[in-house]
């Protein structure tokens, strides 16, 4: 492999192994933005009830995951749930619930987990949403089970809590002081309030404040730097010439929303890391755009051709406007918290169609985009017989 180019990037170190144990997706996500989520483990993404985090953590590593991903069914809302643990939910992985591949690897990434704690010095990092917790007996058990959680993990173990708040600073202030007061008198216990401002900066909060709240925390963190190298990603010049005309004019991450540009920074650096050639087709989009989009599949060959000038695309010949491309007259694209990503075969193709051949290289991207932090359009219902959904290309920011 030749090396074509190098990125000089910011990272952070820390003498522990911080391991995010929920309430949701959080802790992983800021771990992740500042280079500190060194391991994939199995509550990286997935969502319990505040007041059960806990002990459903407690019970997973004592018996050693054993009854986690077993017994799982689809819930009411499409969330995957285990019937030994139906306070919790695996909200991105659909396929957990019928690929075998997909349940080895979070059952290797339990016995992971489990050798970490057993030889490591564990930081456990825990989001706890206030949101939850409308009577104080509610606090208290959450109190009882912190102290139990102490007692349970190792002498040089801790544990990091941070009691969060979305959209009011003020929000459950009673009890977020009570709970705080409690906590920090837990031996190996850290704990923080934590306002994600969610109005202004989306559902991950503003990711300059991170360095702040591990601060807070007592995770202190050293700034470094290393040295990547990687392939050049492919550019217009290395896809076919038929499916170059698909590339929309706008197409640059940095168009995106504030919120949403880190998180599929990630995304596309750790496709890099592993080696996968992608192209971004589409980012914002315009009214005129979604119109014209919409069009296909259901109007005459003309009316699309129409649409598709008006808003500067190229047109169409009439088996390809027979092809449904969206379901919907809005997109999450208007909004500037969206791209479609596709993978680059060698051959310069992209493969628009899921196939026998090509599913897991479209599994492969969509755990990535997921583990980013993003929402998958491969995991929308109804799913292929690859187990992957109609929309397989796109991404948008999550929505908790």
């Amino acid at each position: 492999m030749r090396i074509k180019n190098f990125h000089i990037e910011r990272t952070r170190r820390y003498h522990k192994v911080i391991v995010p144990i929920g309430c949701d997706c959080h802790p992983a996500h800021v771990l992740e933005q500042l280079c500190l989520r060194r391991f994939s483990l199995p509550f990286d993404w997935m969502g319990s009830k505040p007041e059960t985090t806990l002990k459903y953590v407690m019970d997973c590593i004592n018996t050693k995951f054993e009854k986690t991903f077993s017994d799982l069914y689809f819930s009411k809302e499409r969330r995957v749930v285990s019937q030994n643990y139906p306070h919790t939910r695996f909200s991105h992985v659909p396929s957990l619930a019928f690929d075998e591949d997909v349940v080895n690897k979070y059952v290797l990434r339990g016995k992971l987990l489990c050798d970490l704690v057993e030889k490591e010095s564990i930081s456990y990092l825990c989001n706890i949403k206030l949101s939850s917790f409308g009577e104080k007996e509610m606090a208290d058990g959450l109190i009882r089970d912190i102290a139990a959680f102490a007692s349970f993990i190792k002498p040089n173990d801790t544990l990091h809590i941070y009691f969060s708040t979305e959209y009011d600073r003020d929000e459950n202030r009673e009890i977020e002081e009570y709970l705080f007061y409690h906590s920090k008198r837990v031996d190996k216990v850290w704990a923080a309030p934590y306002f994600k401002d969610r109005a202004t900066y989306g559902i991950w909060g503003n990711h300059r404040y991170y360095p702040a709240l591990l601060n807070s925390l007592g995770i202190k963190a050293s700034k470094s730097y290393r040295i990547r190298f990687v392939k050049s990603a492919p550019h217009k010049e290395l896809i076919s010439p038929n499916d170059q005309r698909f590339l929309n004019k706008y197409r640059q991450i940095a168009l995106l929303k504030p919120e949403a540009r880190p998180v599929f920074e990630s995304f596309i650096s750790s496709l890099e890391k592993n080696g996968l050639r992608y192209v971004v087709l589409e980012t914002i989009r315009t009214k005129e755009v979604q119109r014209a989009y919409y069009a296909q599949g259901r109007k005459s060959l003309k009316e699309i051709n129409r649409l598709r000038k008006k808003a500067d695309l190229p047109l169409l010949d009439a088996e390809e406007a027979k092809q449904t491309v969206t379901k919907t007259k809005y997109s999450k694209h208007q909004d500037g918290v969206a791209a479609d990503i596709v993978p680059v075969l060698e051959s310069g193709e992209i493969p628009w169609s899921v196939t026998e051949e090509n599913a897991q290289l479209w599994r492969s991207f969509g755990r990535l985009g997921i583990e980013a932090g993003l929402e998958w359009g491969g995991t929308w219902a109804p799913l292929n017989e690859f187990g992957i959904g109609w929309d397989a290309a796109h991404y948008q920011l999550r929505e908790e």
